[in-house]
């Protein structure tokens, strides 16, 4: 079973979500403590895993600590043309 970690940015992000989707998320959360979900991105992102749901609008993004059974949430929300370029802004 993974830790899962809630960074602050995620935090932030996730309680501007509206209700329906933040249930959604939940659910992707709880399994996500038993299981790596999603796919490896690649490029400057390499190391970050992506979650797509409710009809591929919403992201996830989330990286799993190689030395420990830990998962860090990065960032979540609207996929937009902007969306990973934003993460990679903010950090």
């Amino acid at each position: 079973m993974y830790e899962v970690i809630i960074s602050k940015t995620f935090k932030k992000k996730y309680d501007k979500l509206p209700q329906k989707i933040k249930e959604i998320a939940k659910k992707i959360l709880i399994k996500l403590q038993y299981e790596l979900l999603g796919e490896q991105l690649k490029g400057d992102l390499k190391g970050i895993y992506s979650i797509h749901f409710d009809r591929n609008h919403y992201r996830i993004l989330y990286t799993k600590d190689k030395n420990s059974i830990k998962i860090i949430l990065l960032h979540i929300g609207k996929r937009t043309n902007s969306f990973y370029g934003t993460y990679k802004k903010n950090n």
